[in-house]
């Protein structure tokens, strides 16, 4: 169900009749029908008791004007005559605390309907985001590797709110019209020629009002746009907060963050002020309408206690006219946040990730490139016709500058590239027909920057291996030389290590990182640059683990230290995407 474009297509003036508004309708609640069937009893309820509240004004009136001398009206007639029927009399203390009582029963069943209508919002709010995020994980890595991250980190800490706003607001037009209509419908019934000049009167007022909406989406765009700024520069500037002290940027830093969070701030004022302004400026200006029609039918035969119910009914009628002008105006704002959901998820889907049916369980004879060709979004041809085989139960170290295309094999491997030309076998069958996940599950990976979890030693090894027992993780830790780490803390395992692992040297990071990988006993193990923060000692142990490993273990490794290409059965040398030696 495709909730952004439902909303878009109501939302949007130039769209909207390229569509069938009952047809759009329909598609929109049918997820949710049964919230929407509450929601609407409990606003015909909260409806019904306030329409009663306006049928006493009259009857109150004439009694307490009257005092009950001159003939009733319809309404007190009627009332008169229900009550007779069953041998009560009416008096104006028995209107009264009906009106009390019908009052006080109208608020808290405002209370639940607002209730209804939040849990309604947040219900499918939680559905967005975790539909959003179901379809954004489906993706390739392409779609997180496009340098939008200040747009995917908006989009869910405000953009996706701004759905669950809107579909609250599309609520709130829907129960608000109800209501406003169950309100006018008894003067209209009463009094039709003086309804039909409050509404006449109350449009002239308000066309002014109505054009100001056409500012929305623009002020909504720039408020977007903003946010996007935002949350890109925070998201920079707290995970690169060591570089930041380090080159004494603080000042700098901060100086650009304060002026995009300015940026926004303004348009944020811009968008709000006008959103608001159009409510606060309506019901006064719908109460000066309804004043005029009244003054002008004072003369005419309307009698006091019409005239102060038509009066009661339109002052109740404008609050709800004007939520519904409101709601308008904010989703006419809200369309590009949902816009640019939108088109974050039509990327995620174009990109969604291929998998083949072929369930891999282990490495049996060899990973098999056949002039592999790699060409990255910029232009840069990363792999230029590379054919190599990497051997099962051996040590095959790639080395070569930086951008020569090690890293780029890696992520072939692991599926997170797709080669534009050639093929790569996974013993004698092709990559594309291998189910991915299933790959992903049976290799070890260790990126050449050290991520992660700002959790327990313990957290960070079962991340990988949820199943794993503690002697299994102990015995890792020991093969990657942490154990001596592990003793000199309390907490042990237990030790929470900090974002990213800010608690740890580099060379520590470095060996979880491995250990996280050996946790799960992989098949295939990839290590991109797994010694370069280890002291000589730590790479001699990690050196001897890998050695003992590849008995059982395929190991990719991407390398530069001589001790570590030392222990390599084969070593592939690489020049600008090209294999320069085999040895």
């Amino acid at each position: 169900m495709r909730w952004c474009s439902v909303i878009l297509l109501m939302a949007t003036n130039n769209e909207s009749s390229k569509f069938n508004l009952l047809n759009i309708a329909g598609r929109l609640v049918r997820p949710y029908r049964k919230h929407f069937v509450i929601l609407l009893a409990v606003s015909l309820l909260q409806s019904v008791l306030t329409a009663s509240t306006i049928l006493l004004i009259a009857p109150l009136t004439e009694l307490m004007m009257a005092g009950g001398s001159e003939k009733p009206g319809r309404v007190l007639s009627a009332l008169q005559f229900l009550a007779g029927y069953a041998g009560i009399e009416i008096g104006i203390a028995h209107l009264f605390i009906a009106f009390g009582l019908l009052t006080l029963l109208v608020g808290l069943v405002s209370v639940w309907s607002r209730y209804v209508v939040l849990k309604i919002k947040f219900f499918v709010l939680v559905d967005l985001q975790a539909n959003t995020m179901k379809q954004f994980l489906s993706a390739s890595y392409s779609f997180f590797s496009s340098g939008e991250v200040g747009k995917l980190l908006n989009s869910f800490q405000k953009e996706l709110d701004k759905l669950g706003d809107t579909l609250g607001l599309l609520v709130v037009m829907l129960v608000s019209s109800f209501q406003a209509i169950i309100y006018l419908t008894i003067p209209a019934i009463l009094f039709p020629r003086l309804t039909f000049e409050f509404l006449v009167v109350g449009a002239i007022f308000s066309m002014p009002l109505l054009l100001l909406r056409r500012w929305s989406f623009r002020f909504g765009q720039e408020s977007t746009f903003t946010a996007n700024q935002v949350a890109k520069i925070l998201h920079e500037n707290l995970t690169s907060a060591k570089l930041i002290i380090s080159f004494g940027q603080q000042q700098a830093s901060r100086t650009r963050y304060l002026t995009e969070l300015i940026l926004h701030s303004k348009a944020a004022v811009r968008f709000g002020t006008l959103t608001a302004g159009v409510n606060l400026l309506f019901v006064p200006v719908g109460s000066v309408a309804a004043i005029i029609v009244i003054y002008r039918s004072m003369g005419d035969i309307f009698s006091l206690s019409a005239l102060a119910t038509a009066l009661f009914a339109f002052f109740r009628a404008l609050p709800l006219l004007g939520n519904v002008v409101q709601a308008k105006a904010n989703i006419d704002g809200f369309v590009p946040a949902v816009q640019q959901v939108e088109e974050l998820q039509d990327k995620a889907r174009s990109l969604r990730e291929k998998r083949g049916g072929k369930r891999f369980t282990e490495l049996k004879d060899k990973i098999e490139f056949i002039d592999v060709k790699v060409t990255y979004p910029n232009g840069v041809r990363a792999l230029d016709g590379v054919s190599f085989s990497i051997p099962s139960r051996k040590i095959t170290a790639l080395m070569g500058r930086s951008g020569s295309g090690k890293t780029t094999i890696a992520d072939v491997i692991l599926g997170l590239t797709i080669p534009d030309d050639g093929d790569v076998y996974i013993d004698g069958e092709p990559l594309t027909s291998v189910d991915l996940q299933s790959l992903r599950r049976r290799i070890g990976y260790v990126p050449q920057e050290d991520f992660l979890f700002n959790s327990t030693i313990r957290d960070n090894l079962l991340w990988g291996s949820p199943n794993a027992t503690d002697s299994r993780i102990r015995e890792t830790c020991d093969l990657v030389n942490i154990n001596d780490f592990l003793a000199s803390r309390s907490e042990g395992l237990d030790f929470i290590i900090g974002d990213r692992g800010s608690r740890l040297s580099g060379g520590q990071r470095q060996r979880l990182s491995i250990a996280r990988a050996l946790v799960k006993k992989p098949s295939i193990l990839v290590l991109d640059e797994p010694t370069s923060a280890l002291d000589v000692d730590s790479q001699s142990r990690i050196s001897d683990a890998l050695k003992i490993l590849a008995k059982e273990v395929t190991i990719l490794m991407i390398a530069h230290r001589p001790e570590t290409i030392a222990i390599s059965d084969q070593v592939v040398e690489l020049k600008e995407g090209r294999i320069e030696s085999i040895r």
